[in-house]
């Protein structure tokens, strides 16, 4: 899903500059307010979860922050329960999605 600032896949590699080939975007957002600009990316690689937080001033962009790191669901939990994962999206609406993909993944498990 592609909230704020970010159109599609295509997007979020033009503005980190990296091939995302491989990778399937869970959540991607990217806001921009009074110069600053703040992202978040949720995806999916190999069966295996990662994000990525970045975040410039007015003089640069998003080049050069793509820096995965691997997440688990509690982690993922505990940062809808306590936090914004990132994004300043609705929390009921991020709820929905972490949840998909956690339903998506048990189904995975169990074949």
């Amino acid at each position: 899903m592609f909230l704020s600032g970010f159109a599609n896949i295509e997007d979020v590699g033009n503005q980190f500059e990296i091939d995302m080939k491989g990778i399937n975007i869970v959540i991607a957002s990217y806001d921009y307010r009074n110069y600053d600009g703040r992202a978040f990316v949720l995806f999916e690689q190999d069966g295996m979860f990662f994000e990525v937080n970045a975040s410039h001033c007015s003089c640069y962009g998003l080049e050069g922050q793509w820096e995965p790191e691997e997440v688990s669901w509690d982690e993922l939990q505990n940062r809808l329960l306590k936090g914004n994962l990132g994004t300043y999206a609705p929390r009921d609406e991020l709820e929905k999605i972490i949840l998909k993909q956690k339903l998506i993944a048990d189904k995975a498990i169990e074949a």
